[in-house]
């Protein structure tokens, strides 16, 4: 069968060679903010188009041939790269999930940094405790297996796999760690498949420092034990972790 997309491993490439460009300069560029305003942005939108905020996502050869071009800037949302405290607001929904253990604590960490104080977070993902109670409780075999494709990605391309499972009490602990007030949680369902939506206000900066100690710990928690190998690959994931990080904030 013919795949829908295009190759996209050069344009991720030709993206990383500017990855310590100041995503900030380049919109004030392209004129879709003024210097010194606060933007919100939208992150993996798709063919969804947010009035108000910028709209990003992957370059049009990285995409599926049938989507629609409605995103006002086209760029790898893991290079991104914002000053301090420059940013208004940042939502993303059924985006987050695609991303590892380490590149998903790296991003909240980042979109932390960016944020204003007071500035709102936005994540919707796929719910994975009530998806895999739904699943236990499921006599369908074919309603498991859309519950399955559901938690773990549709698989059609590399980016449409789902590395972490996120669920409530995730989400209130990881966030609250890092320095967000989460006020609002909604989980809902579509048809067989349940989702949750979170929303959260940047309730105190912390440091690059303080962020990259707060990262590494909570990575921590997924270890089955503090064997030789079980630290081997905390580290391992530490590593990941950082440069993912440097990519968003090249000056830590």
């Amino acid at each position: 069968m013919k795949s829908i997309y295009k190759p996209f491993c050069f344009c991720l490439f030709f993206s990383s060679l500017f990855a310590f460009s100041s995503t900030y300069d380049k919109l004030i560029e392209k004129n879709l903010i003024s210097p010194g305003e606060k933007p919100r942005l939208h992150l993996g939108c798709g063919e969804s188009h947010i009035n108000g905020y910028i709209n990003i996502d992957f370059p049009m050869d990285c995409r599926p041939l049938h989507l629609k071009e409605t995103a006002d800037y086209f760029y790898d949302i893991s290079r991104l790269t914002f000053p301090s405290k420059s940013v208004e607001a940042i939502e993303n929904h059924h985006v987050f999930e695609h991303f590892s253990r380490a590149s998903s604590i790296a991003l909240l960490c980042a979109w932390h940094y960016w944020l204003v104080e007071g500035g709102e977070l936005v994540i919707e993902t796929p719910d994975f405790e009530n998806g895999i109670t739904r699943y236990l409780n499921e006599p369908s075999f074919k309603v498991k297996q859309s519950i399955t494709r559901h938690l773990f990605g549709s698989q059609e391309a590399s980016w449409a796999l789902h590395w972490d499972g996120w669920s409530k009490d995730k989400f209130q602990f990881f966030l609250s760690q890092l320095g967000f007030h989460v006020f609002y949680i909604n989980n809902f369902s579509w048809e067989c498949l349940d989702n949750i939506l979170v929303r959260a206000k940047k309730e105190q900066h912390k440091t690059i420092d303080q962020l990259k100690k707060i990262g590494k710990e909570l990575l921590k928690l997924s270890l089955i034990n503090t064997t030789e190998s079980e630290i081997d690959m905390w580290e391992g994931w530490c590593e990941d972790f950082e440069k993912a990080l440097d990519q968003m904030i090249p000056d830590c």
